[in-house]
């Protein structure tokens, strides 16, 4: 694999950035050992509440096979890079909530968030999809790589998938295109301003 370039570095923590303006860093330790985990504190003294922020780490590239033997097809470059060079819990980016990537040495924690669903994700898989978030505001429709529509090099769509067609009727149900790639996703989500 090509190291990442310097334009995708500067888009990452362009994005990486953006999670402090658009979400919610605030959690309660004993609810999400991942956000405790990236924890910097209490935000006041009295309060239960502590606050979390992503942290940029440098991972094997050796992490990626591991991660492989377990997905229908590859991630985008874009998503790969991510993956390696950050960690952080789950965050809800308006237009969608990302799974977290836990700190470790390896991709196993990210592979055990995307997965948790012990539904949804071998049919989704089993479909050529690769779950990486749900929908914002605690929607719990999935949001996929769509593996079989490959574009130029390694891009493909990000879709919403209906979760009550999947565990009501087992029939897969494409809701809306998110983005046509991963990158423009990035993108988007950087351009985002937060609502009031």
């Amino acid at each position: 694999m090509n190291p990442i370039s310097k334009k995708d570095a500067s888009l990452l923590e362009r994005f990486v950035s953006k999670f402090q303006e658009l979400a919610d860093l605030d959690f309660f330790p004993d609810l999400d050992p991942v956000a405790k985990q990236l924890s910097v504190g209490t935000i006041r003294e009295f309060d239960q509440l502590e606050r979390w922020r992503p942290i940029q780490v440098t991972t094997d590239l050796a992490a990626l096979d591991s991660l492989y033997q377990s997905l229908p097809g590859r991630l985008p470059k874009l998503f790969e890079h991510l993956l390696l060079h950050f960690r952080w819990a789950e965050v809800d980016l308006d237009l969608y909530t990302l799974s977290p990537n836990p700190p470790g040495n390896d991709l196993s924690g990210w592979l055990a968030q995307a997965s948790r669903d012990k539904v949804m994700w071998p049919f989704l898989l089993r479909a050529g999809y690769i779950p990486f978030g749900k929908g914002p505001h605690m929607h719990y429709d999935q949001i996929c790589f769509e593996t079989k529509s490959r574009k130029k090099g390694d891009e493909c769509r990000i879709v919403q998938i209906d979760h009550e067609e999947v565990l009501c009727n087992e029939r897969l149900k494409v809701v809306r295109e998110i983005a046509p790639t991963f990158r423009s996703l990035v993108e988007q989500t950087i351009a985002r301003e937060k609502r009031i």
